[in-house]
């Protein structure tokens, strides 16, 4: 189990990280071969739980820690679990689709995959996606590279070439799908974009290291660059952060 990066700060996370399309949870449903039951590895506060709940006749969002669990919306035909995603209550064949929402990188893989393997449906869907740490803005974009490459260098973990490769070498089981492609959107003024770079989880490393906050570092570039574009701080700024996504029909 990986470090409990996100726990300090569940509400800023589930308020301030990118949204996903409707239309990628429409995408999923139309490959699942049935709506019964859908499972959400690594849930956190459920940005991809609650969307399927409205497609799927119930949906088991699980995550190995407390802290985001807390802040998730009581959702009817959702059920929190507490547990790891490499060791899960659910019962054999049981899931017509299984999502993992930007937090692949954080599960001992293989462990997981045997996991899902067990308590897939016959012709069940294994969806795996996340972003990158850059939007599609280039002068974010920079200024956001400087963060990650000047400020939380040593703070970086390993695990986070997953992201930033896309999982393009994870090894799944199954036959790939052909899927769209899709973007997830953020929505923010000044503060909100520095309170997402706080929601990164090197960002909470370096605090936990240093008792400081990271960000002060690019506050001021960020202030100055918001100034330019926006004229205000609390104009928001849109942006779109493209997804790594890969399904699979997973092999019995």
């Amino acid at each position: 189990m990986t470090a409990d990066w996100f726990g300090s700060l569940p509400g800023r996370y589930a308020r301030v990280r990118p949204k996903y399309p409707d239309a990628l949870f429409d995408a999923l449903s139309e490959v699942a071969p049935g709506h019964g039951r859908a499972w959400d590895v690594a849930t956190g506060s459920g940005q991809a739980a609650v969307p399927l709940a409205s497609r799927f006749g119930s949906v088991h969002a699980s995550d190995a820690y407390p802290g985001p669990l807390r802040v998730a919306p009581p959702v009817r035909n959702i059920v929190w679990a507490l547990e790891p995603g490499e060791r899960c209550s659910l019962p054999d064949g049981s899931v017509d689709l299984i999502t993992v929402a930007a937090g692949l990188h954080w599960l001992d893989i293989p462990a997981f995959l045997r996991e899902a393997r067990r308590v897939a449906a016959p012709g069940a869907v294994l969806a795996v996606w996340t972003y990158g740490i850059l939007p599609d803005d280039p002068e974010i974009a920079d200024l956001m590279l400087g963060y990650r490459r000047d400020i939380l260098g040593e703070d970086w973990s390993p695990v986070l070439a997953w992201v930033e490769t896309g999982y393009a070498t994870v090894a799944l089981p199954g036959d790939a799908l052909a899927m769209p492609a899709f973007a997830a959107t953020s929505s923010l003024d000044y503060e909100g974009t520095l309170d997402l770079l706080r929601t990164w989880s090197a960002s909470e490393a370096y605090r936990q290291r240093t008792g400081l906050d990271p960000a002060v570092g690019v506050a001021d570039g960020l202030k100055s660059l918001w100034v330019r574009r926006l004229g205000r701080l609390d104009a928001c700024w849109s942006l779109r952060w493209p997804l790594a996504l890969r399904a699979v029909r997973l092999a019995p």
